[in-house]
């Protein structure tokens, strides 16, 4: 170029000294502390400078990049800072990665270096921000995937919570909700034939509860677990199960979230004594028989939510009463149950089913019968099969002396347990009479010796109860009365002086007498043993 020329193409140009950058990342538990997570590249970032230098420079400058892979790193480098956010400010956005959502943002415990950064104009946000003269803005972004919530719901049988040991059955069909902390449903699923549930989408970072939706609230109701145990459930909403607080990973799975109903049914009943052995629970002397040994077996089959078979086994209480509770019920060949009573030492079974004290203070007995059998959801079933034990029984005349006893035997019921109402009891009864203190010794009598006499009761060197005595002494005038009735009476022979008259008649006859005395007395609660007798000793002194 000459001297005295002048130059119109000779341009210079300038860029500033600021920078904005910072590093995207994998949010893994959610929390909005990213220091330490792993990074996330190619996820896009758009930056837009506002520039108003004065005198300087006026101009907007927008621009993309993206997140290295492997770091997790961006920059925009380049920029015109300012001395205020009047001279030089920008704003910053971040595409949310596929699949992936935004985590917590700008937590005050992990702010400014460790925070994810979120939309706003305060300090260390993305919008409107100054960016000074020769400076480098760091921004960093969190993002995480969903998580999944998984579990199983149970039927526990036996009540206990420990559902997975016991091999306890799925209930299938139940609707299961994943909540989050304002009560809003986030995700559902029903439960299917394996009990198994599976609800997506849950955001890491965020509490939710799991509620199990009860689907029959007249047969089912939810259980409480405890802690440690299978079973999740925490708190009951209405008739609905809800787990305590539920949290996940990134992209991971919650697992064996799980809950447990039990059923509202229940059978129940009384193990008495049957007294007069008629069958019914019906006067004062049928008293009650504890420690009776009582299983329950349950066929459960019902039509897509429980199948299951199960026993359950209890004894009666210090008042005769059992109690299954916690059934499921069901209708008529969905449900049905069969108890078996352990008739104890010393008692055989009495009349069962008899129609003057059914069904309400009948001894039930085996069968399937409605009176015996049939119950629906609200109907309590109760059970009331009975037996006695004999005081005095027949010996036979080949053995010289024996001791009462008795075998123990089980006594099925066979049952339903059906839909009808709030709630559901099969109640069933079954009596017994409680064994003596002491078992008396039995001898049979000599041939000849009339029916009425043929038990002769030594005594025991005990004491007998005035309760075995009275209905003892009772059974002795019974069945002396019913004899000397029917017999000639009594005349005296001829006797020597300071003799006693000598009764005449039969041998049985002679023996009454002194029966009767003592039974008498016995009845009137004077007589606290029963005498030795002895067939054919004369009862006065000899002739």
């Amino acid at each position: 170029m000459g001297y005295g020329t002048t130059s119109t193409v000779a341009d210079a140009g300038l860029i500033g000294r600021s920078s904005v950058g910072g590093t995207t990342r994998e949010d893994t538990n959610g929390d909005g502390n990213i220091g330490s997570d792993p990074p996330l590249g190619n996820v896009t970032a758009d930056l837009t400078v506002t520039v108003n230098l004065p005198g300087l420079l006026s101009t907007t400058i927008n621009r993309t990049t993206t997140s290295t892979a492997g770091t997790g790193v961006y920059t925009f480098t380049g920029l015109p800072g300012g001395a205020s956010v009047a001279e030089s400010d920008f704003d910053l956005a971040f595409t949310t990665p596929t699949g992936y959502f935004p985590t917590l943002s700008d937590v005050a415990a992990f702010a400014p270096a460790n925070d994810s950064d979120g939309a706003g104009t305060g300090p260390d946000q993305l919008n409107t921000q100054a960016l000074g003269k020769n400076s480098a803005a760091d921004r960093d972004r969190g993002y995480a995937l969903p998580f999944t919530v998984a579990g199983t719901l149970y039927f526990d049988r036996d009540g206990d919570n420990d559902l997975v040991a016991d091999g306890e059955p799925a209930i299938e069909g139940v609707t299961v909700e994943l909540v989050d902390a304002s009560d809003t449903v986030v995700g559902s699923d029903a439960t299917d034939a394996t009990g198994a549930y599976s609800i997506p989408g849950a955001s890491p970072g965020i509490s939710y509860t799991v509620r199990f939706v009860n689907p029959d609230t007249a047969n089912f109701r939810a259980a409480i677990g405890t802690n440690g145990s299978d079973n999740d459930i925490r708190t009951l909403t209405g008739a609905n199960g809800v787990t305590g607080a539920i949290s996940g990973t990134s992209g991971g799975t919650t697992s064996d979230v799980d809950g447990a109903f039990v059923g509202r049914s229940i059978v129940d009943g009384v193990t008495f004594e049957d007294a007069e052995g008629d069958g019914g629970n019906t006067t004062a002397d049928d008293d009650v028989v504890a420690g009776v040994a009582v299983t329950v077996t349950l066929d459960v089959a019902i039509p897509n939510r429980l199948t299951t078979s199960y026993t359950r086994t209890t004894t009666s209480g210090a008042d005769g009463s059992y109690t299954f509770s916690d059934l499921p019920g069901g209708a008529t060949g969905e449900v049905s149950f069969d108890l078996d009573f352990t008739t104890p030492n010393g008692y055989n079974e009495t009349l069962a089913d008899v129609v003057a004290f059914a069904p309400a203070t009948d001894s039930d007995g085996t069968g399937t019968a409605a009176t015996n059998s049939t119950t629906r959801i609200g109907v309590l079933a109760r059970r009331r099969p009975a037996t006695r034990a004999t005081l005095c029984p027949q010996q036979s005349p080949a053995l010289s002396t024996s001791t009462a006893t008795s075998t123990t035997t089980s006594s099925p019921i066979a049952s339903l347990v059906s839909r009808a109402g709030p709630s559901n009891c099969a109640r069933a009864l079954r009596s017994f009479r409680p064994p003596q203190p002491r078992q008396p010794v039995h001898t049979p009598s000599p041939v000849g010796t009339p029916a009425a006499m043929s038990c002769v009761i030594s005594t025991p060197t005990a004491a007998i109860s005035p309760m075995s005595t009275a209905r003892l002494a009772t059974m002795m005038l019974t069945r002396l009365s019913a004899t000397t009735a029917s017999q000639p009476p009594l005349s005296r022979s001829p006797v020597q002086r300071g003799q006693a008259p000598m009764p005449r008649g039969s041998a049985s006859q002679r023996l009454a007498v002194p029966i009767m005395k003592t039974a008498t007395a016995m009845v009137n609660g004077t007589a606290s043993r029963i005498p030795q007798f002895q067939p054919g000793r004369r009862t006065g002194r000899g002739r």
